[in-house]
């Protein structure tokens, strides 16, 4: 091999890439779009972890009424029932709009609770009191008026 050989090998090799890098202005660029796209996708993944831990159940009395249907109040109101009871014909005399098919109530109180959930979840009542004295579960009859079906199981 000669020696003017080698030298043209050697420059050809040594001849500078044509090809440049990216400037320092376009690397910071994409650098921060890629820090700020991460970061954005960041913030939605928190904030769709944190509404699951955060969600509250809030329950309000929106209107309330109670209306004696007791021994004295259905006689009068009624006329004299063998067993005290207001049948479910009767209930628009004591104020329920549409009672549906309800079973005949006993004497007492006949109490109506209009409740709305402004919570983020939805409610589940276990427990219903009045004057600080639990309610017995079968003494509730529950009717549900015009519901929010996404909010109502």
């Amino acid at each position: 091999m000669r020696f003017d050989t080698i030298i043209v090998s050697m420059k050809k090799l040594m001849r500078p890439n044509k090809r440049r890098a990216v400037s320092p202005v376009i690397a910071t660029v994409i650098l921060v779009a890629v820090t700020i796209t991460v970061a954005v996708a960041v913030s939605y993944w928190m904030s769709n972890i944190t509404g699951q831990y955060t969600s509250f159940e809030k329950i309000e009395i929106q209107s309330g009424y109670a209306v004696n249907v007791g021994a004295d109040a259905v006689t009068e109101v009624f006329g004299d029932h063998d067993d005290n009871t207001v049948t479910p014909d009767e209930w628009y005399t004591v104020g329920v709009d549409d009672p549906g098919y309800v079973p005949a109530i006993p004497a007492g109180w006949l109490i109506t609770l209009e409740l709305k959930n402004s919570g983020t979840s939805t409610a589940t009542m276990t427990d219903v009191f009045v004057n600080d004295k639990p309610i017995d579960q079968d003494s509730i009859k529950c009717s549900l008026i015009n519901p929010d079906p996404e909010r109502v199981r």
